[in-house]
This record gives C-alpha cells, structure tokens and sequence, in this order.
C-alpha cells in the first residue's frame, strides 16, 4: 500500500471512522477470509454459503481497500498527465505499480486483495508449523540448533550477519523450511481455467493415467497437500516430518507450495528468508521449545485459504545461559 496500517496494533484507530480503525479491518479481513474458504470449497455451489456478517465483512475490507486505490489512481493520473518523464523511478507501493495496468477501480482493487490474502498469515504459519514439527523430533530441533550455532554464533557471540545469503547456506534450515512447506503448504488448493480448448497429458482413460480433453473455461482444481503426501512420490515416511530426505532430493513439479511456472509466488524467498531469520533468532535465544498444548490437540488443524493450527501454536520457550548463547 505504501504505508503502514498497523492493524496487529490492537486498540489503535488511524481512521475517525472507527469501523476502518487497523483492529476492526483486521478482524473484517479474517472473517471475509473464512467465508472465502468455505465458498472456494463448495466450488459452483458457492452461493449457499452467504450470511450478512460475510457481506458486512466484505464491505469492510472493500472501503478500507478502496482509499488506497482512490490515492493510487490519482496519482498515477497526476504522473501521466504531466507526462512519463516526470514518473518517479520508485512510487510508494505494489498498489501504485498495479494503477499503472489498471482498467478500472474495481480491478484495481481486486488486484490488490489478491496480494493481501496471499500476503495475510503465511510466514506466520509457516513457523508456527515449523516449531510444531520441530516439538515432535527433538533430534531435528537439537541438529537445526548445532547448525545455527555453526553458521551464525550464538546470540551473544555472533560471526556472522544473518541474511540472505547465509540463511540459504544453512542447509538444514533449508531442509526444515522445504519439509514443512512439503506438509502444510500454504496454498493446499488450488485452480487453473483453460483459456482455449487443451489437452492434458495424464487424468484421463480408467486409471487416470490417459491424456485428457478439456474445453475453454473449464476449472481444473488439485490438492498439494495431498499430493505432497503421496506415499508414491515421498515413501512410506510421506506423513512425517524427515528434514533430511531433502538432502540428496531434487523436487519437481510434485512440490509445489508456492505455486510453478509463470504463476509462482512472488513472495516466495521473501517468505522464506523471513521465516528462517525468526527460527535462527528464536533457536540463538532459546534452548527448550515446550508445549502448551494436550498432544491429542497440537496437530489439529483449520483451512481458512492457508492452514493454520486450529488452537493456535501455544509455546514455552527456556531462555538459553547467557553462559553459552
């Protein structure tokens, strides 16, 4: 958007109209995304789930949307009009880069929630399920801990910057990060729309393994979470967490978290170098990871339109001896 909103900031209103306060679109953002899920779910059928808290969910996060698509179409306008000279080299945000394309308001907008729902949880999630894995092999935690202490110190004797460049030469970050992504990718379902009368090469014949004819507008839909359990592609271990099978692993198109192809996520290493900086500060800080939670309940789990940890993630952390972190 090119600012800051600061909706985690509970309590806090930046707008005089209190129904946009950060809290209030926060909570508007989570519901319409819920009710999403359900309707993604109920494919052409989506239209029996509705209610009026969806709707008045939905105008929310719409209103709140539109300010910043109201400022961005202006400002592009006022760039344009004065001609492509006078265009800034940086403009404030992604939104002001979207105007640029944009045909109308209402694309704009959309456009724009389409980055904000992909954007909303899922580094969060992402750890919360690392640490989750991480609780259940102790011997994956006590390795992981030994490599960070190896490649960037500890908290009160570093030798070296975390970034980047070193997040991905932690090998066995990487391999937690991929083998979490393997079990709880953000996006576990997904569409495409062919866009001319295709073929596809496998899915049809009577055991699925025959080329397939499709028409123009029809929706294809997969699972990945399913698919990235597949004992067939994984083995017989595919339901559990074994960061090493990534060790001598090259993946393919039967891994896909953040999507393939032209349509991959932008965010991608973003979200990765984010998430692996916070386990590498946590695992520096911290040398017992505890959970809060009755073993019957930590797995269980919640489709919004990522997966969550459906009570949450609920922690103690044992703050390491200053001694030796």
């Amino acid at each position: 958007m090119g600012q800051r909103y600061r909706c985690l900031d509970a309590g806090t209103s930046m707008s005089l109209d209190n129904r946009l306060s950060p809290t209030n679109v926060a909570k508007a953002f989570d519901c319409a995304n819920e009710w999403a899920s359900l309707r993604m779910r109920l494919g052409s059928a989506y239209w029996l789930c509705d209610s009026l808290q969806f709707r008045r969910a939905c105008n929310t996060v719409h209103d709140f949307t539109d300010k910043f698509v109201s400022q961005a179409l202006k400002m592009s306008a006022e760039y344009h009009a004065v001609g492509s000279s006078a265009l800034p080299t940086n403009k404030g945000g992604l939104i002001d880069s979207f105007a640029d394309f944009a045909t109308s308001s209402e694309e704009l907008r959309y456009q724009t929630l389409h980055v904000l729902v992909a954007a909303r949880d899922t580094t969060a999630a992402m750890v919360s399920w690392c640490l989750n894995r991480l609780l259940r092999n102790r011997t994956s935690l006590s390795r992981l801990r030994s490599e960070v202490f190896a490649h960037f110190g500890t908290e009160t004797k570093p030798h070296q910057q975390i970034n980047f460049v070193t997040l991905k030469a932690c090998k066995y970050l990487q391999w937690v990060l991929m083998e979490t992504n393997r079990l709880y990718p953000a996006g576990p379902l997904n569409a495409r729309t062919a866009t001319e009368d295709t073929i596809l090469p496998v899915g049809g014949g009577p055991d699925g393994t025959q080329p397939i004819a499709l028409r123009k507008g029809t929706q294809v839909k997969f699972c990945n979470y399913l698919t990235h359990r597949d004992k067939s592609i994984w083995g017989e271990d595919a339901w559990e967490s074994r960061p090493e099978r990534w060790e001598h692993r090259r993946h393919g198109w039967e891994y896909t978290p953040f999507g393939g192809g032209a349509r991959l996520c932008p965010g991608q290493q973003y979200g990765l170098t984010e998430g692996g900086y916070v386990l590498v500060r946590l695992l520096q800080r911290f040398d017992q990871i505890e959970s809060m939670s009755p073993v019957q309940e930590i797995d269980k789990k919640q489709y919004k339109t990522i997966i969550v940890a459906k009570d949450g993630l609920r922690i103690r952390l044992h703050k390491a001896n200053i001694a030796t972190a």
